[in-house]
């Protein structure tokens, strides 16, 4: 990639239009869109979106026990519907990380039958 290519990935990352990247890397919309369409810069983009995203989800992960400390304060508010609030957040919370951590279960007994089919099993059934 050129180095104006390279900038106008950046400005495509902090900016939140096309227009707007174009304008802050110094090219034309029209060649910002025709880079879009090449196959390198658009895998760069999606790279470094990628990166972005999981930059921010790093983060929220690091937070997630100050979140968790701060919803289980909660319940002790002298207000009764905060208290109610976090209280049916928390359950709400605990019931769906149950119900992930069966379906993993679940998931990986399917996978192990799975891997115990021999090819021969798989031909017998007409599977390929």
């Amino acid at each position: 990639m050129t180095a104006s290519q390279e900038r106008a990935l950046a400005c495509l990352l902090e900016a939140k239009t096309v227009s707007e990247a174009a304008s802050l890397s110094g090219v034309s919309v029209r060649t910002l869109h025709r880079w879009l369409q090449l196959l390198e810069f658009k895998a760069a983009y999606a790279e470094a979106r990628k990166a972005l995203v999981d930059g921010a989800i790093v983060r929220l992960q690091g937070a997630s026990s100050k979140s968790a400390d701060c919803l289980v304060g909660l319940l002790d508010s002298d207000k009764p519907g905060i208290a109610l609030a976090a209280a049916k957040e928390i359950l709400r919370i605990a019931v769906e990380s149950l119900s992930l951590i069966e379906l993993e279960a679940r998931l990986s007994s399917i996978e192990l039958t799975l891997q115990s089919l021999s090819t021969a099993q798989w031909e017998i059934h007409g599977i390929r």
